[in-house]
């Protein structure tokens, strides 16, 4: 069962994010892992030193977005604390590695919304849309609602056009700041053209599945009916994004481009936080108490041997 609360106070040292054995360090040095605090009135006070302790690390998923995470458990305490950075938006740059910019951490708290789809001067697509539920039906809705911030798969169907049904991710909570992936779309008579809004890097435009650019910008036909456009571009460092939507062509000429707009202003998940302990059975969680909406993370002093308050 999974407790969802406030950690009041919990304090450790960086997990080790290279995949080599610990250093042999001398006695003085002290623990080279370290967790101590309370939770629950109860004190917490583990280092690699006792017996039993464990500690792992490694590459996780969050749905559909790609973590980084370090966690220590001690079968004497019934306790598992892990520690889990969202991927930033970019992971490479100029100065080197980008795991999580130190200076500007925050936590990753969950929220309620949705998003709107645009059909452009189209104005009535949307009452022939239809967006499969979790229960595999096909209904009609006006806007994609979530519970959480992630990449989801999402399936339509258009009554007007076909019974053909179109899977696309849709992103939400993980607004693209640095390399925006998405699109303009200019009907110029039969053709469509093609116009990113990041124009710098290399371009991959994909429709249906179908690798038919890798220019910056390109104008083609279609035919008639429903396609899936997929544009990823890719800068110097091999840091990519990937933007994925549907267009419409009616009578050989472009009718709309759906677009994706959040309800309200659009965050950015990239690069948060999430702790969880895990404490005889029960889970708690940082990313589902919005109290932690407002609260930093402090990582400045993440140094060997020294102390991290991150709740």
């Amino acid at each position: 069962m999974r407790r969802i609360c406030e950690i009041a106070i919990l304090a450790l040292v960086l997990v080790a994010c290279k995949k080599e054995p610990l250093p042999e360090l001398p006695d003085e040095t002290g623990p080279y892992y370290s967790i101590k605090g309370s939770m629950d009135g109860e004190d917490l006070d583990l280092n690699v030193g006792q017996e039993g302790i464990k500690i792992d690390y490694g590459v996780a998923e969050l749905n559909g977005v790609e973590t980084y995470y370090g966690q220590i458990s001690s079968p004497a305490y019934g306790v598992e604390v892990r520690l889990e950075f969202v991927r930033p938006e970019v992971t490479i740059a100029n100065t080197g590695l980008q795991v999580f910019d130190k200076n500007n951490l925050g936590f990753l708290v969950h929220q309620s919304g949705c998003i709107d789809l645009d059909f452009g001067s189209n104005t009535v697509q949307s009452n022939f849309m239809l967006v499969k539920n979790e229960d595999g039906d096909f209904e009609p809705v006006q806007n994609l609602t979530f519970d959480q911030f992630g990449v989801f798969e999402k399936t339509f169907k258009f009554t007007d056009a076909s019974q053909n049904s179109f899977k696309i991710p849709v992103q939400y909570g993980y607004e693209q700041n640095n390399m925006n992936a998405d699109f303009d779309v200019v009907e110029n008579g039969m053709n469509v053209i093609f116009a990113p809004y990041t124009t710098d890097g290399n371009h991959q435009w994909m429709i249906n599945g179908n690798l038919v650019s890798n220019s910056a910008q390109f104008s083609d036909q279609f035919e008639i009916g429903v396609h899936i456009v997929q544009h990823t571009v890719t800068d110097s460092y091999q840091n990519s994004s990937t933007f994925t939507t549907l267009i419409r062509v009616t009578d050989y000429v472009l009718d709309w481009k759906m677009s994706l707009t959040p309800c309200v202003a659009d965050v950015s998940s990239f690069g948060k936080v999430i702790v969880q302990i895990t404490k005889d059975g029960e889970v708690y969680r940082s990313d589902y108490s919005q109290q932690n909406n407002w609260k930093p993370f402090s990582i400045s002093h993440c140094l060997t041997n020294s102390l991290l308050n991150c709740l």
